[in-house]
């Protein structure tokens, strides 16, 4: 329900910067596989897949530089909005706990600053094949939370705290000039005006193989956390 949750933040940062800059959007979707739910509402078909993991937001941008800004703006909407409930989030925390505004901006501020040292780490040590024991899947992420509470009463501070580290961890990691994330669709967007023919074929191709690339990972990380629960 956590990464649902999640991901809907993810998408629903995608959809707004879209309606608020009059693109239509055809399909608004969390969790992949068989239909559960669909309905259409503001001329968006809203569906809920089986698989409960991912999300989209399915729409046309038009091949139009004239859009860059706009365009721009709809595709860092989604991890802004991880950002910005992760903010509002740890924001909270500290408040209920009893620290002052100021306090509390100075200390979710060391937090954000600690995990993205630790996020491009993880990910230098990727990139370098040293170590991948740093990623968690779905099935790590949902074994972790349930070590951390085990035998203690779950707050709502400890809800907030998953959701704004977990938003964080999406948030960021879509930033990454890499296809399929956002970050590697803004790069393109940049880069398609210089040679629109070429860019297309080159960004058709990058992102296949990124898309494949990010499967194969999440298929080991995910093999990774389901040998640890038997280890």
């Amino acid at each position: 329900a956590l990464i649902g949750l999640v991901v809907f933040i993810h998408e629903l940062g995608h959809y707004i910067a879209a309606r608020l800059t009059g693109t239509p959007v055809e399909t608004f979707g969390v969790g992949f596989g068989p239909v559960l739910i669909e309905r259409v509402k503001w001329g968006t078909k809203w569906r809920i897949g089986w698989i409960p993991f991912g999300g989209y937001v399915k729409m046309e941008l038009p091949q139009d530089s004239s859009r860059l800004c706009k365009d721009s703006a709809i595709i860092l909407a989604g991890p802004f909005a991880n950002l910005l409930v992760t903010f509002v989030c740890l924001m909270s925390v500290c408040l209920i706990n009893g620290l002052s505004l100021g306090e509390s901006v100075g200390r979710v501020w060391e937090v954000l600053v600690l995990v993205t040292n630790a996020t491009l780490n993880a990910f230098g040590n990727l990139l370098t094949f040293t170590s991948a024991e740093d990623f968690q899947g779905p099935v790590g992420i949902l074994s972790s939370t349930r070590e951390a509470i085990a035998g203690r009463e779950f707050h709502f501070t400890h809800f907030l705290i998953l959701v704004g580290v977990m938003s964080f961890g999406l948030g960021s990691i879509n930033l990454f000039p890499i296809p399929p994330l956002d970050g590697g669709a803004f790069v393109f967007l940049w880069l398609r005006p210089l040679a629109p023919r070429f860019m297309k074929m080159v960004e058709l191709v990058v992102r296949a193989t990124g898309a494949l690339a990010l499967i194969a990972f999440m298929i080991f990380v995910t093999c990774k956390d389901v040998i640890k629960l038997f280890v």
